[in-house]
């Protein structure tokens, strides 16, 4: 629109005039004004055509009870008097409106009073534009945001996410059971802070400069120091991000171990946006694993002890078996004698008593022989050395040679011995 040359205050008005009028129509935005008694004093097309009209001389002198969000007319009226009343403006407030085919929909709106020249309220001025999408777009992320937040906290694992500077942003149920700190005090703070003590170990990372951190030992006693989220942070950064156990300090001032997995987070860009974190708190199993290590204590000690005592008892039974043997040795050695000696008199003249006894002594030298024999042979068990031979017996002559060895103690104990 050309500004017009001339000079009078009336051309000046009209062309103020259309200007304004034309800023009000090309508004991506639904305009109004009312009157004190919210009436319709105004609109841009775009607003006459929400109330089902073709032009905006056709909204003029109307209230909001005669057009066809009347339903709604009762709230826009109370919106309006608070406006005039206390003349301060309504700005970016949402609320419903129906349609003239009967649907509701969602509008953004703003109110602010309009003033006379004695700045008196005369009445306001109104715009909205439609947010129904972005609305059910917001209803629909906070349903999903309530039931990521029901599963989190449903779940026994604690979940922790991070920005890409490691400010907590999510600290489920599990995280507050975990480390002792409510989702409302870790919230908005540092990972470390919350998490754990920040020590830092002065190595650094040759390629980003970034510090690294030592790695805890799984066992609390062990914590000399006890890391925050930089640590698993650095590693997904390095691709390394795996399941790990890490020693996290409880509010209390007492150790958990934790067995945790951190992945890093991205946009549609591929840009690190921050981190989460689960974890589990992992008491049990490290009790398990030092019970678990005591008993291997244990049986490493018992095997340790069965393996002394067996080799003692090898020993043993060496030495047992080589006095055996010589044992043997030495009785066998006058033995001989005696039974020669004894063969030596059977030769001699002897009347038939003494012969019958001379049998019985040789009888009972070969016995002890025998033994003798036998102890040798058990020491060739034990050797494994010990061979067998499959030889005929004469059951009768043992038995007679048993029975006249026998019979002379039977015989002093008063016991008849027959056979």
């Amino acid at each position: 629109m050309t500004i017009p040359n001339q000079n009078t205050a009336h051309v000046n008005f009209n062309w103020t005039h259309d200007l304004l009028k034309a800023f009000v129509e090309n508004m991506p935005a639904r305009v109004f004004w009312k009157d004190r008694e919210s009436r319709y004093l105004g609109c841009n097309t775009q607003f006459a055509n929400d109330a089902g009209c073709a032009d905006s001389d056709q909204i003029i002198g109307k209230s909001d009870f005669d057009l066809c969000w009347k339903a709604q007319a009762k709230t826009y009226r109370a919106n309006d008097r608070e406006v005039m009343e206390t003349a301060s403006p309504l700005l970016n407030y949402v609320e419903q409106q129906q349609t003239p085919d009967g649907r509701l929909i969602w509008l953004e709106t703003s109110k602010l009073p309009l003033y006379d020249e004695r700045r008196q309220v005369v009445g306001l001025l109104g715009t909205y534009q439609e947010i129904t999408e972005r609305k059910e777009n917001e209803d629909l992320l906070f349903k999903k945001m309530e039931m990521h937040r029901a599963i989190c906290d449903s779940t026994h694992f604690s979940i922790i996410t991070t920005d890409e500077r490691g400010v907590i942003y999510l600290f489920n149920v599990g995280a507050e059971r975990m480390l002792g700190y409510s989702a409302a005090e870790a919230i908005g703070q540092l990972a470390p802070e919350v998490i754990g003590q920040r020590i830092l170990k002065g190595a650094c990372d040759p390629q980003t400069g970034e510090t690294i951190f030592i790695e805890l030992s799984a066992k609390p006693a062990d914590a000399a120091t006890l890391l925050g989220l930089e640590t698993l942070a650095l590693k997904t950064r390095h691709r390394t991000d795996k399941l790990c156990i890490l020693n996290f300090l409880r509010k209390d001032g007492s150790v958990v171990p934790s067995q945790v997995s951190v992945s890093t987070l991205h946009d549609v860009q591929w840009r690190t946006i921050g981190y989460l974190l689960i974890g589990s708190d992992a008491s049990a199993r490290y009790a398990i694993d030092q019970e678990r290590e005591r008993h291997d204590l244990s049986l490493k000690q018992i095997n340790r002890e069965l393996t002394n005592a067996k080799l003692a008892a090898e020993q043993a039974n060496v030495a047992k078996s080589a006095f055996l043997a010589s044992m043997s040795h030495e009785i066998r050695t006058p033995m001989n004698g005696v039974v020669g000696m004894i063969g030596v008199l059977q030769q001699s003249s002897l009347s038939r008593h003494q012969s019958e006894m001379v049998d019985i002594i040789s009888n009972s030298a070969m016995a002890l022989l025998s033994i003798i024999n036998d102890i040798l042979d058990f020491s060739k068990i034990e050797a494994g050395k010990l061979q067998l031979e499959c030889l005929p017996i004469e059951v009768v002559g043992v038995v007679e040679k048993t029975h006249r060895i026998m019979l002379s103690l039977a015989e002093k104990q008063g016991v008849a011995l027959t056979w």
